[in-house]
């Protein structure tokens, strides 16, 4: 089990429902070329930013924070992108500590922010129902779940 977070393009004064059906009717049809492109563009940089993550792994470090795209051996988070959209998978931390829960947070915004920025994508948890702003709030209340509170 994990807690998923989800990304999509949301039209101004549309819900996250809407959005997320739109995506499903639409995962039938062809993606346009400038959806192919900035697929490709944004998977070959979140490759990248894996491989850095990686480079962790040799100095001995907590690979709690590490992700893998999805078909990839798991480490810890996976990390999924489709021309319309995509999302990323946080394993749960029962008895894990507070740190180890704050490093997959951050490591999470991160990505999350680059998806925003590069796709104009936003991130919507539907544990806690609503399109993240990374606000304090939503942390704790991320934190809360991610640690069986």
């Amino acid at each position: 089990m994990s807690y998923d977070l989800t990304w999509m393009r949301l039209a101004p004064g549309q819900s996250p429902d809407d959005a997320l059906e739109q995506m499903e009717q639409e995962g039938d049809s062809p993606p346009s070329d400038e959806a192919i492109s900035a697929y490709t563009r944004l998977t070959a940089y979140l490759r990248t930013v894996r491989e850095l993550s990686l480079s962790h792994e040799s100095t001995g470090a907590d690979r709690s924070a590490e992700f893998e795209l999805v078909g990839e051996e798991f480490t810890g988070m996976q990390v999924l992108v489709t021309p319309s959209g995509g999302g990323m998978s946080l394993p749960f931390a029962r008895g894990a500590g507070a740190p180890v829960i704050a490093r997959r947070l951050h490591l999470a915004r991160a990505v999350c922010t680059l998806v925003r920025a590069r796709m104009d994508w936003v991130t919507y948890d539907g544990q806690i129902g609503r399109v993240l702003a990374w606000t304090p709030a939503d942390l704790r209340e991320m934190t809360a779940i991610l640690s069986g509170h």
